[in-house]
């Protein structure tokens, strides 16, 4: 949508996980698989939005609000 992106992530399980966007906007939210990610940077200056997460071996849906 125009506020919001999700899509699909999935890993080897139990490895570090880092989704790298450029955006101008902070994010408002950010969940994985409904659940709140609170591991992220955010550099308005660069425009980009680094996320961490630690992998599952399964697909999980990653979504940012902005």
């Amino acid at each position: 949508t125009n506020d919001s992106l999700s899509f699909a992530v999935e890993g080897v399980a139990r490895t570090p996980a880092v989704v790298l966007l450029r955006t101008a906007k902070a994010p408002r939210s950010i969940t994985l698989a409904g659940e709140p990610v609170r591991e992220f940077d955010f550099s308005k200056a660069a425009g980009l939005l680094w996320i961490r997460f630690e992998n599952e071996s399964r697909p999980r849906t990653l979504t940012v609000t902005f």
